[in-house]
């Protein structure tokens, strides 16, 4: 993503991202002296793209637009309707399109597609990953397409990062496609998916029991919810920082508070069901019980 953003875009630049969106996109974006533009959205509408308040985003400063779908922190898959909108406002502004599809196979309800089936192909930056789809995150192994001239100079400025990624993990993912990507798939159909869709089943039943006046949206891909805590946090007379710091240091349990996803996420925290089994899931949602129920005032 880095590379990709000092590639297209210069000082002055705006780049428009939803609200909320990943938090690593930040500092990459600035350290270009581009202005991120952030687009509002709400679990209301499942996170998906507000496309009125979309074009009212954009200037005569825009150069890009960056997504992931499906969404770290909300899991949202972008439906049809988000995904040509986003490519027809691609081609109809000169804009480029930046996709992060590094959870693009960790989907349990619907279909991922990628942008590029409804067109702007000449537009569209693809940034990919290993970390998800073979749990290896800590090898950081990436992958990119797009037109080749763009890719070309892409791969210049990674030369001045990084060089090359280390020969181990290369070797590691070379396997993991060996024989038309059978390795790939199996894993993916009979371990990955099956596992995660049973703690995201958990941590949907534990949300409805243990938290029942949070908004939520329930996540079609990824690996987390994003519910929305205010009633809790104005209880309690804390905002999601202070929450997620005395959760840790009280309950042992780790939240990441909302706000650092974007103004969108203020009040909301991110939970994550990647590494936990469901008991585990259980016993951080009673925790969690336990300490509101031990802060809101008028109970001790």
């Amino acid at each position: 993503m880095y590379v990709t953003l000092q590639t297209l875009l210069d000082p002055g630049d705006e780049i428009i991202t939803p609200d909320p969106s990943y938090l690593g996109y930040r500092e990459p974006i600035k350290l270009t002296g581009a202005k991120e533009v952030m687009v509002p959205s709400s679990w209301e509408i499942g996170f998906q793209i507000d496309q009125e308040k979309f074009k009212e985003a954009i200037s005569k400063k825009t150069k890009a637009i960056m997504i992931a779908s499906p969404d770290n922190p909300t899991g949202t898959l972008y439906n049809d309707e988000s995904m040509k909108f986003l490519t027809d406002m691609a081609e109809d502004h000169d804009l480029w399109l930046i996709t992060d599809d590094i959870y693009k196979h960790i989907v349990f309800e619907g279909k991922f597609v990628n942008s590029r089936h409804y067109g702007a192909e000449e537009k569209t930056i693809t940034c990919c990953s290993f970390s998800k789809t073979a749990s290896i995150p800590g090898l950081r192994i990436r992958y990119f397409y797009g037109p080749k001239e763009v890719v070309r100079k892409i791969s210049e400025i990674k030369q001045s990062t990084s060089l090359a990624p280390g020969r181990t993990v290369q070797y590691a993912v070379r396997k993991f496609l060996e024989n038309k990507g059978r390795i790939k798939r199996e894993y993916l159909s009979k371990v990955v998916i099956p596992t995660y869709k049973r703690r995201k089943e958990k941590m949907h039943e534990c949300i409805d029991k243990y938290l029942p006046e949070a908004g939520y949206s329930v996540p079609n891909g990824a690996f987390y919810f994003f519910p929305d805590m205010r009633q809790y946090l104005s209880r309690m007379g804390m905002d999601d920082v202070q929450f997620a710091d005395a959760l840790l240091e009280e309950e042992k349990v780790v939240v990441i508070p909302g706000r650092f996803f974007g103004k969108q996420g203020i009040g909301h925290v991110r939970l994550t069901f990647v590494s936990e089994t469901e008991e585990r899931i259980d016993e951080g949602f009673q925790r969690i019980t336990r300490f509101i129920e031990r802060h809101s005032r008028g109970t001790g």
